[in-house]
C-alpha cells in the first residue's frame, strides 16, 4: 500500500512564501540579561557555554552584590544557600527582585532557626536570670 502527500491546492500561497504571518518579536527572539550596574550582563547562553562549576560561580557573583544590599552581614552564607538551586531558578531571581526577596527572607528565616536551635540548650529565658 502507498501513501501520497498532496500539496495544498490554495492557489494564494506560492512556494517559498509562508503562509503565517510573524511579528518581529516573535521571529527575533531576545535573550533575557541579566544586568547589575558596574557587573558584566549574563546571559543564558553565556551560562550554557560554561562548565557546572563556572555557572555557580557567575550566579554567586550576580547575586552577592543584591543580597548584601539586604542582608550585609548574612550575604555570604545567603548566597551560599541560594546557589544551591537550579539555575533556571536563580536566573529569574536575578530576573525578578520580588523572588529573590522572596528566597533571601526564606533563607534569613531558615539562619535564624538554625542559630535559635543550636543556642537553645545554652541560653536561659530571661525570668530565670
Amino acid at each position: 500500500q502507498t501513501v501520497s502527500v498532496r500539496a495544498p491546492s490554495s492557489p494564494t500561497f506560492s512556494r517559498g512564501i509562508s503562509q503565517y504571518k510573524y511579528s518581529s518579536a516573535v521571529r527575533n527572539v531576545i535573550e533575557p540579561v541579566v544586568h547589575i550596574h558596574g557587573q558584566e550582563p549574563l546571559t543564558a547562553s553565556m551560562l550554557a557555554a560554561a562548565s557546572p562549576q563556572e555557572q555557580k560561580q557567575m550566579l554567586g557573583e550576580h547575586l552577592y552584590p543584591l543580597i548584601h544590599a539586604m542582608h550585609p552581614s548574612l550575604a555570604g552564607k545567603i548566597t551560599g544557600m541560594l546557589l544551591e538551586i537550579d539555575n533556571s531558578e536563580l536566573l529569574l531571581m536575578l530576573e525578578s527582585s520580588e523572588s529573590l526577596h522572596s528566597k533571601v527572607l526564606e533563607s534569613c528565616k531558615k539562619i535564624l532557626i538554625a542559630v535559635l536551635n543550636q543556642t537553645k540548650g545554652s541560653l536561659s529565658p530571661p525570668w530565670e536570670i
